[in-house]
């Protein structure tokens, strides 16, 4: 009796389940926990609450963390209902949450490992598939993604990262070092092709670049254009930055370079932005830093096999997701 109650208290099964039995096998390395549910327990529909007619039941076996460096078992003939309005479904149990094979805190273990290493290693050490390692990331994400509230943020960062080879990528959102959205396709929006910085070029091929810009050809005009609006990144005044910009923008939109002239009708659309990025001196360096993160999280896992799962595992690495179950704090 006392050996049901201990396993009762490590376990922390609660009314209305109880320890009915254990099975040690010392030889197997494992112990097997047996928990049944008390006698005339009321069942309802764990999606509704209704109360319930019982419709059977069927045994299940969860994963729990090791005792005495035995592999423990919870089993469990796990009651199914009739529904009127869903049907017949299975009932919930404090220990596990629905569809999972392990008990909330082995669960809670497996994420703390997913921190630190890929899930190929934690399969690994931990002797279950990929798969099943797979699905705690993705039950912990999507609790995590529920569960998260995020203010406003006031600046973000907008980047994209490769998912694999042949130019697949996907778009990362973030704020704060924090990935706030993850975007199966890449970013929308224009990206601007500049020329080399003179100030980075040799002596000798300056020599042979200044004969170039100051020739009457379209290409250096389009050059011209470009180089005064490098210039414009220094003000630190807006008034004075509006003004020189839309100075530029005149020029732009008159030179009868239909490219610059696309360019410089986009540029339009979001001086706004420039203006914000020029007085309050931001850059894109948040944002390169989450996208080398995510880099070392693909490069440790060995690649995925689809974009599903490489959100998953960017959200639970660099989301800052409450990603245990109910009931666990870490």
């Amino acid at each position: 009796m006392r050996d049901k109650e201990l396993y009762q208290q490590i376990l922390g099964i609660q009314a209305p389940w109880k320890v009915s039995d254990k099975e040690m096998d010392i030889k197997a390395g494992k112990v097997k926990v047996h928990v049944e549910q008390k006698l005339g327990t009321k069942q309802t529909c764990p999606k509704c609450g209704a109360r319930c007619p019982g419709y059977d039941r069927r045994r299940r076996q969860w994963q729990h963390l090791d005792t005495c460096q035995l592999k423990t078992l919870l089993i469990a003939d796990l009651p199914r209902v009739q529904c009127a309005e869903h049907g017949v479904v299975s009932v919930h149990v404090p220990w596990s949450e629905p569809g999972s094979d392990f008990t909330v805190l082995y669960e809670a273990l497996v994420i703390d490992w997913l921190q630190e290493a890929s899930i190929q290693a934690v399969s690994r050490q931990l002797s279950f598939s990929w798969n099943a390692i797979d699905g705690i990331m993705q039950r912990a994400v999507k609790r995590g993604l529920e569960r998260r509230q995020v203010a406003p943020p006031k600046h973000i960062g907008v980047d994209e990262t490769s998912f694999r080879k042949r130019h697949d990528y996907v778009t990362v959102v973030s704020a704060e070092g924090k990935v706030l959205h993850v975007a199966n396709e890449r970013k929308k929006g224009s990206k601007y092709d500049w020329l080399t910085n003179p100030g980075n070029l040799s002596h000798k091929r300056q020599r042979s670049f200044k004969l170039l810009r100051e020739s009457t050809l379209k290409t250096a005009r389009a050059w011209a254009i470009k180089d005064l609006a490098m210039r414009l990144w220094s003000d630190v005044s807006r008034t004075w930055a509006e003004k020189r910009w839309k100075q530029w923008l005149s020029w732009a939109l008159r030179c009868r370079l239909e490219p610059v002239k696309k360019v410089a009708k986009t540029i339009k659309e979001h001086l706004w932005g420039i203006l914000n990025a020029i007085i309050l001196k931001v850059s894109n360096g948040p944002s390169e830093s989450i996208n080398s993160r995510i880099k070392t999280i693909k490069i440790r896992s060995r690649g995925f096999q689809n974009k599903a799962r490489f959100r998953n595992a960017i959200y639970c690495h660099l989301g800052g997701l409450v990603l245990y179950p109910q009931g666990v704090c870490r």
